[in-house]
């Protein structure tokens, strides 16, 4: 089984699920927005502090565990159609990753969801 580390994606699906944008919930959580922004675009993994991991799993409800996952998870059906309404899908291509199409060809996040992927 994989390691879980912190996942972006994850991160920002349970801040939609919770109703909450980035701005209110770095207020609530006593931190900066572009921070929230960051760590949902995956740019500043090594530098998640646990206090601000903990009090953003305070203002949303959870444990910060929840945010934790494998690296090569993705979101379900469901959760990808409600980050589109969110418009939130754009960070999505932090890294390349296996798409869950039958042909398996390595894509990233955004190019899987838009369906712009190579066939190379």
């Amino acid at each position: 089984m994989d390691e879980k580390r912190f996942h972006p994606a994850k991160f920002r699906l349970i801040r939609i699920k919770a109703g909450y944008g980035r701005a209110e919930l770095a207020k609530k959580a006593k931190m900066h927005k572009v921070t929230i922004k960051e760590w949902e675009r995956g740019y500043v993994q090594h530098r998640i502090s646990s206090p601000h991991l903990t009090r953003c799993a305070q203002v949303l409800g959870c444990s910060v565990d929840d945010f934790m996952e494998p690296a090569d998870w993705l979101p379900c059906a469901d959760d990808l159609a409600l980050l589109k309404r969110h418009k939130e899908v754009t960070a999505l291509g932090y890294h390349g990753i296996e798409s869950p199409n039958p042909r398996s060809v390595p894509v990233r996040y955004g190019e899987w969801l838009s369906g712009t992927q190579s066939d190379t």
